[in-house]
């Protein structure tokens, strides 16, 4: 049996993948979603706040090799989902 390919690009390949990142239009998740989008993936953020999200998603999109994209929603409430 062959071994797995361990190395780092292998592991946290995102190119081409849809991820969907809450808190995604500020602090830490909006980092998280930054770092999918430069890397390849189609970027989905989720916040409450319309405005923060738009903004991020122009920011984010610079240095994007993926796509990113907004969605209103509060997680918190299970009628958003």
């Amino acid at each position: 049996m062959a071994s797995p390919n361990l190395a780092i690009p292998s592991l946290f390949n995102v190119k081409g993948k849809i991820v969907l990142v809450t808190g995604g239009s500020s602090g830490i998740g909006k980092m998280i979603a930054g770092g999918f989008a430069q890397n390849g993936a189609k970027v989905y953020i989720a916040s409450r706040k319309e405005s923060q999200l738009k903004e991020a998603v122009a920011e984010l999109s610079k240095d994007a090799t993926g796509s990113v994209h907004y969605i209103v929603a509060n997680v918190g409430v299970s009628t958003f989902l």
